[in-house]
């Protein structure tokens, strides 16, 4: 019996509902509790005007005191018990709690009903189960709808009863939250992000400036590199085109005449060279598409490269990229491809040579998933193939281990989700075969593939998905008022968000980087609507019914906030907004203090009352990203994001699912910028 109890009372503790059998259980308030009824006194308690009512003290049910209160509910509408007596003053807390034991074989509809001072109300609806129940209401669920703190009037009643019901109620009070304790602890204020008296009002227009933009780059202006050339084509062919779109770091090269390549022995070789995009930052060169033929006998070649100093010989033509792979490919190194910023800040695997495999577990999950995941046929249907974007993913693996393998499988898994996934002609052309909805729509992609091939195709394919963003997905709507109940997540303005902003970074398009501000400001103006929470708060039930949140239930996704901060993150590099840079810090306070799960290391799935205990270690990688960043702008002095990010990084890395390419792929499609920005300290 003592180990039955001992179980009970942990489980309590935790918020749990339980059902079992009768009898005491002792849960005596601690220090920390403040009991608002024992229901030791049934003078504190009234009747709606319905007949049939029995109200007596009981000893046969309890949790705490001599008694609890048995009531005896007639047939009715809505019959109910109340009180106006309770202490008002609710103050600082983290749950309304009280018990009920409800000895019927079925499940009772049951409500509470709590009114505060200005009669504004809120319904809570529960199902009671056979045995006890401990019925656990965060304040924020309260607060939603009511000033949580002056609670005037308080109704435990039943929604149509067909028969007389029975129910014991002891035990009611209010609890901290600990979560919160234990996040006040860990996370210093002094640090926060938030100073209330500069909060900008809803009505007023919002106030963007922009910053210098300072973009580091560890790439000297003028030097030379060896780098190997792999042949793609057959064996049997030794003279073969080579065709490599190089990327280049910020200010790294301004004319394209400034770039030659040299054999082993010293001698310069014609070329062909076009410049694919230009930084909009300082207009100097993002990438070159560098041809010329090259006798290949074997597997590999190599090479000299040079920057900085004039090229002497007669440029040939280039050649159109009509192919999956070209016959030969200049493979550049790690600290090359990533200084280049090709796909955002990244870092070079590290390898332990002794055992041929990555240091880190992050490292070796990505070698070894990739390896199963590559070889899983194509269904041509891009929510199994490439849901958050394999081509995405697999660049990212190209670019931080220089290794021919990864560029092979994204440019295959591109060319597949471009040319076989994609409408391409008529007024949809730039979304999904399978689907509309622009989480399948990834302008990254092509962009990354144009950068590293040069191939024109990509390039015309990224202007389709842009231009259909632009068109199906009006920045307006991103906009979701207090007091809205429409549909809305942060995912669905995530995709074409960064849809529209890379594209403008890609072609330096105005018109696209307008609309890319038109979001942002409505983005932050959600924010403002809530602005003691921080995060993208919109209706949950709305969000998805079949979620299981309540209709009355506001809050937020942690991992689609964590989808849409990729596209807010890009918007400040390229922008340095003073919206964005608080709209960032905002998100990631509302993270930390409503997010979290209880456990510290991972995320609830949604803000709402049924997720609440439970993390999902799937998702942090998503979110991990962001933290990193958040730690870099803020001069890294939030100690608590870097504290987070590092916890909630290596909890995804040793939990999360990879066994399909959707979780592989939210997996690593942005967490590897994480050790990116902690790694610039």
């Amino acid at each position: 019996m003592r180990i039955k109890f001992l179980v009970l009372g942990i489980l309590l503790l935790t918020g749990s509902v339980l059902c079992g059998c009768g009898g005491k259980l002792n849960t005596e308030s601690t220090k920390e509790y403040r009991m608002l009824s024992g229901f030791e006194n049934i003078k504190l308690w009234d009747i709606s005007p319905e007949k049939g009512f029995t109200l007596s003290l009981s000893k046969r049910y309890v949790t705490e005191g001599k008694y609890s209160l048995k009531v005896v509910y007639p047939v009715s509408t809505w019959p109910s018990i109340n009180t106006k007596r309770l202490n008002h003053n609710w103050g600082n807390y983290g749950y309304f709690c009280f018990d009920v034991y409800n000895p019927q074989n079925e499940e009772v509809k049951f409500t509470v009903r709590l009114d505060d001072n200005r009669r504004r109300r809120v319904n809570i609806k529960f199902s009671l189960k056979n045995g006890w129940n401990y019925i656990k209401i965060p304040k924020s669920r309260i607060a939603r709808r009511i000033n949580a703190d002056d609670i005037s009037f308080v109704v435990l009643f039943l929604n149509h009863p067909q028969k007389r019901i029975t129910l014991y109620f002891d035990n009611m009070r209010l609890e901290p939250d600990r979560r919160e304790k234990m996040n006040k602890k860990q996370f210093s204020k002094k640090n926060s992000s938030i100073d209330k008296s500069k909060l900008i009002s809803v009505t007023q227009p919002i106030k963007e400036t922009f910053g210098p933009i300072v973009i580091k780059s560890n790439m000297p202006k003028k030097g030379e590199l060896e780098v190997p050339i792999v042949k793609f084509a057959d064996r049997n062919v030794s003279n073969v085109l080579v065709s490599t779109g190089i990327p280049f770091a910020p200010g790294q090269l301004f004319s394209e005449r400034n770039f030659a390549i040299f054999d082993k022995s010293g001698k310069e070789i014609p070329i062909a060279v076009k410049v694919l995009a230009r930084w909009v930052y300082d207009n100097s060169i993002r990438s070159l598409l560098v041809q010329f033929p090259f006798v290949i006998e074997y597997k590999y070649e190599r090479v000299i490269i040079k920057w900085g100093c004039r090229r002497n010989t007669k440029d040939r033509k280039i050649v159109k990229v009509n192919w999956v792979l070209p016959q030969a490919y200049i493979v550049l190194p790690a600290e090359w491809l990533c200084n280049s910023l090709v796909i955002g800040e990244q870092v070079p695997v590290e390898y332990d040579r002794l055992r041929r495999q990555p240091v880190s577990k992050y490292d070796r999950n990505m070698e070894i998933y990739f390896s199963k995941l590559r070889k899983v046929p194509w269904s041509n249907d891009v929510r199994k193939d490439g849901y958050y974007s394999t081509p995405h993913v697999f660049y990212q693996f190209y670019v931080r281990t220089g290794e021919e393998k990864y560029f092979e499988a994204a440019r295959r898994e591109l060319v597949h989700y471009r040319d076989e996934e994609l409408i391409l002609e008529g007024k949809d052309r730039g979304r999904a075969m399978v689907s509309p909805n622009p989480r399948y729509i990834y302008v990254q992609a092509m962009v990354d593939d144009y950068l590293l091939t040069g191939d024109e195709k990509s390039l015309v394919v990224a202007g389709y998905m842009a231009q259909y963003l632009k068109n199906n997905f009006a920045p307006s709507k991103a906009f979701f008022s207090a007091h809205s109940e429409h549909f809305w997540t942060e995912r669905r303005q995530a995709f074409p968000f960064l849809g529209i902003i890379t594209y403008y970074e890609l072609t330096g398009n105005k018109e696209y980087l307008k609309i890319a501000q038109q979001f942002m400001q409505n983005l932050y103006r959600t924010q403002l609507q809530w602005p003691d929470r921080g995060g993208f708060i919109h209706n949950l039930y709305s969000h998805d019914p079949e979620e299981g949140c309540q209709p009355d239930e506001y809050g937020g996704s942690p991992f689609m906030t964590g989808l849409l901060l990729e596209a807010i993150i890009k918007y400040h590099r390229i922008t340095n907004s003073n919206i964005a840079k608080d709209s960032i810090f905002r998100a990631l306070d509302w993270l930390m203090k409503e997010g979290l799960a209880p456990d510290g290391k991972s995320f609830v799935y949604l803000t709402c009352d049924k997720y609440r205990d439970s993390g999902c270690p799937d998702l942090n990688l998503l979110i991990a990203h962001a933290f990193g960043y958040g730690y870099k702008i803020s001069g890294f002095k939030r100690r608590d994001y870097l504290e987070v990010g590092k916890r909630i990084f290596e909890y995804g890395v040793n939990n999360a699912y990879l066994g399909n390419r959707k979780h592989f792929n939210q997996n690593y499609r942005s967490s590897g910028h994480f050790l990116a920005y902690i790694t610039e300290e």
